[in-house]
């Protein structure tokens, strides 16, 4: 299953504790961390002027993970660019 941004939270297959989960962004309301990267990237058709990597863990097992997220300015449509 490839992994799909869902309000925030990535969607897909855990390594760890082999089910179809969720990477959540947050732990008890506190996001657990994020950082932006300066530029803009083009990808399957769309401009991104905002560029964060956003810590995640498995709602399962508590493994992390990293998200690389993309923001529009137009509209603020966000996208997975990588996990």
């Amino acid at each position: 299953m490839p992994p799909l941004l869902v309000n925030d939270n990535v969607r897909t297959v855990c390594i760890d504790c082999g089910t179809i989960c969720t990477f959540e962004s947050r732990n008890g309301g506190a996001q657990l961390g994020q950082w932006g990267q300066p530029g803009v990237r083009q990808e399957g058709g769309s401009t991104f002027s905002s560029l964060t990597y956003q810590l995640m863990r498995c709602a399962g097992c508590s493994r992390g993970g990293l998200a690389f997220i993309g923001t529009n300015n137009n509209g603020g449509a966000r996208a997975l660019l990588d996990f």
